[in-house]
Formats: C-alpha cells, structure tokens, sequence
C-alpha cells in the first residue's frame, strides 16, 4: 500500500537533511528504509587502499581469518573481513578498472562491482540507512541510493540502473595465500 502524504512528509524529513537526492524517483517504498547512523560516511569508505604483501598481511592476519576475494583483469586482492567490518565499502582500481569492494556486516554479505556506470566512474560511500537490514550506499555523482546486496540503484536519479557484478567470493588468509 502506498504511503499516506503525512507518512510520506515524516520519510522525506530525516532522509532529505543534507542530501541532493531526487526523493520523488525510487523503485522502493521510502517506508523501507531506516536510518542507521547519524551522517552520511560516518562510516567511511577507503578511496585508496594501501594493499600490501602476503609477509605484510600475515603479520595482522591469523590464517582462519576470513578474507573478501576479488578477482578482475587477472589479479586477486584480499580486502581483510576485519578492515570492511570497519569501513564497509573500498573504492579501489585493480588493472586500470575502477572497482567496488563492499561488505555489509549487518547482514553479512560481501559484494563486487564495477564502478563505470554509463561511462562515468563513480565513487561509493556508506549512507547511513539500511533497507532490509543491508546497507544502503550511495553515489558521488547523483547521490541516489544504492542497495548493498544487489547492486541496484533504488532512491535518486540513477534508479533502476543495476552495477555489473564482479567476482568476490570469501574464504580464509590461508586458502587464500595458498591459491
């Protein structure tokens, strides 16, 4: 059932504070999304990753650790469990492709993409909301809202428009280092 104008007013008043999101395009009812923190990146994405050697990663990581693995353009990175807990997102470029790392620990999924959306390299941050206990990011260039677990824009301009899933898979530091 759609929203009543009155509970539409009360949505758009904590959600429309700072944002230049167009509220009036969403494939979601508003409803469905609830603020989690306080501001926009109070969890803060990492823009540039410091990646580091497998000596460097065994001197943090226990071999049972679990490990985000992304592979693309014949590399492989692992982006630490323990440091996306933190951060959630990782706007990183991995052979020249500007790539999206995400980890929502809420509802514990770990999620690749592509950041080029219609030619345009986006950069990703952590909203604040969450829709169906999974973070909610959203984008520098329109600041739509973009659900974690599936890669789809559902709030702002970009709605409708779907990231290209890249592969992330999780498996421990050991299995990892061994492959």
């Amino acid at each position: 059932m759609p929203p009543t104008e009155a509970e539409e007013s009360k949505v758009q008043n904590w959600q429309r504070q700072g944002w230049k999101t167009n509220f009036k395009i969403k494939s979601v009812d508003l409803r469905e999304i609830n603020q989690a923190a306080a501001a926009r990146d109070v969890i803060s994405p990492i823009d540039e990753p410091k990646h580091v050697s497998l000596a460097e990663g065994d001197e943090f990581l226990d071999d049972r650790e679990p490990v985000a693995v992304f592979e693309h353009a014949g590399l492989t990175r692992a982006y630490p469990l323990q440091i996306l807990t933190w951060h959630e997102i990782v706007n990183d470029v991995v052979g020249g492709a500007p790539v999206l790392v995400t980890y929502c620990p809420l509802c514990n999924t770990a999620a690749g993409f592509s950041r080029v959306v219609d030619g345009q390299t986006l950069r990703f941050g952590v909203s604040a909301n969450l829709r169906i206990s999974n973070m909610v990011m959203w984008d520098d260039l329109t600041e739509s809202f973009w659900q974690q677990s599936i890669g789809d824009a559902i709030v702002g301009d970009m709605t409708g428009t779907q990231l290209e899933f890249l592969p992330l898979s999780i498996a421990s530091w050991s299995a990892f280092k061994e492959s």
